[in-house]
């Protein structure tokens, strides 16, 4: 990326060998997120040139001085946000809160301060320490996530962030209970992904608000038993008809203000509301206190509240069992030269993209 919100151009770049506490990856496949799409056209403040990606997963090729949890030839999955295990969060059993990783993932630059990529010299900048748009990659050592090596990494891929966001925000912020009731606003990548998860934890009602048809239909092939169109119905009204007065638990996805509002209103007195979806940053949103003081909860929930190197192989035997339909989730593929196309569909598509190397 050299100028926001312009076409991602393929080049050959220089990256120099793994520091002390580093990793180099060569990638095999890589999710294409919304978070890539927001590093692309957002607001944010960002050095360039910078590569982007951030859900990739590959087999190791070298390791830096002092690397223990990972070797050559090992599968891995690269997490969005790779845990530095001595911080106030990490030593807390809260890696998803890493304060050296949330300083470093828009810096452009790996924890130490500097890149490891190049352009005939000149510095190319890190996106989340990880920039996965590439074949190779140089990272922390702490996003690296061992994984067993019978499974297609083009499937799993995607568990570096945005399905396992979506399956921690129930499995680990909510705790979703057997026979709660549950609504997910927004049916992208992290939206599906947390219907799955209510569906493996045998949720109730799984109630499931967009804007598109056929998204809604995805999300009830996938487990949904409810579906909204809040385009063209009251879907705080409809939320409440199907379940009896609103659910136990709630969770947006989309990172708007409107679908944030509306989230407060669909939690029942007693329940609890998720924050999951990446708004822009500055983004508010007002919400009625009417009725808010009758306990309802609201929370923030990072990444899915995911502690990487417990969760991502624990998600990956699920999908190896038959458990997790990744197959289904992730619905196209693409070649790295193709990268802009798979960013537009992104804003059109179902289910997930993935750009696969070759």
């Amino acid at each position: 990326m050299h100028t926001r919100g312009a076409d991602l151009v393929i080049e050959d770049l220089e990256i120099e060998a793994p520091h002390a506490g580093e990793v180099a990856v060569r990638l095999v496949a890589t999710g294409v997120c919304h978070s890539d799409l927001n590093g692309l056209r957002g607001s944010r403040e960002l050095p360039l040139p910078m590569v982007l990606g951030h859900e990739g997963a590959g087999i190791v090729e070298a390791v830096g001085a002092g690397v223990t949890t990972a070797a050559p030839g090992d599968h891995v999955i690269l997490s969005a946000i790779g845990r530095c295990g001595r911080c106030a969060e990490c030593v807390d059993g809260r890696p998803w809160l890493c304060a050296v990783a949330g300083a470093t993932i828009f810096s452009g630059r790996l924890p130490d301060g500097t890149t490891r990529l190049s352009l005939r010299g000149r510095p190319v900048y890190h996106w989340f320490a990880q920039s996965s748009f590439a074949e190779r990659a140089v990272v922390p050592e702490g996003a690296v996530v061992r994984i067993r090596s019978d499974v297609a990494l083009e499937k799993v891929a995607t568990l570096a962030c945005g399905v396992s966001t979506g399956l921690g925000a129930v499995f680990n912020a909510a705790r979703v209970e057997v026979g709660s009731t549950v609504v997910v606003i927004g049916c992208g990548g992290v939206g599906v992904s947390a219907v799955v998860g209510a569906d493996l934890a045998h949720a109730g009602k799984i109630v499931a608000v967009d804007i598109a048809d056929d998204k809604l239909a995805f999300a009830r092939s996938l487990g949904a038993t409810h579906t909204v169109n809040a385009r063209s119905e009251d879907a705080v009204q409809r939320v409440r008809e199907i379940t009896g007065g609103g659910a136990d638990h709630t969770f947006e996805c989309v990172g708007n203000p409107v679908t944030l509002t509306q989230l407060v209103e669909m939690i029942r007195p007693g329940g609890h509301g998720y924050v999951v979806g990446a708004a822009a940053p500055g983004t508010r949103f007002p919400f009625p206190t009417d009725g808010f003081i009758r306990n309802k909860h609201l929370h923030g929930v990072m990444q899915g509240n995911v502690r990487a190197t417990v969760d991502i192989p624990r998600y990956v035997d699920l999908y190896a069992a038959g458990k997790l339909p990744l197959d289904r989730l992730v619905t196209r593929t693409y070649p790295l030269d193709a990268i802009n196309d798979a960013i537009a569909a992104l804003e059109q598509s179902v289910g997930r993209g993935v750009v696969v190397f070759g």
